[in-house]
């Protein structure tokens, strides 16, 4: 399973329809039905009812949709915590006129660190 199928996932839950969730998240429906089937064949188990009238959970999707919120929560932090990742210092960036690197005394000190 992987992030886009949980964000369908939880996204249907709270809409509660499947052309409302391709709406909000700028995705097409059959993007989102192909999604919770993908899903579902993993889990091995159908996750929701779907009638043309409404969606709701099954007994399945109920015992999944905890898991499901955890999973992708800490998706999302990592995401968040690997974009705001602090290099401590591994990246040098070095500016100077090409011919310091070249021919004055950069060089040698560059290739000394």
């Amino acid at each position: 399973m992987n992030y886009d199928q949980l964000k369908t996932f939880l996204s249907i839950v709270e809409t509660k329809n499947f052309n409302r969730t391709s709406e909000l998240l700028f995705i097409s429906q059959p993007t989102v039905t192909a999604r919770i089937k993908e899903l579902e064949s993993e889990v091995g188990q159908p996750l929701f009812v779907r009638t043309n009238k409404f969606v709701e959970l099954t007994a399945a999707g109920r015992q999944f949709l905890p898991y499901a919120a955890e999973m992708y929560r800490t998706m999302t932090d990592c995401r968040t915590a690997m974009k705001n990742y602090d290099y401590d210092g591994e990246i040098i960036n070095i500016s100077a006129p090409a011919t310091c690197w070249y021919y004055g005394p950069m060089r040698r000190s560059i290739v000394k660190y």
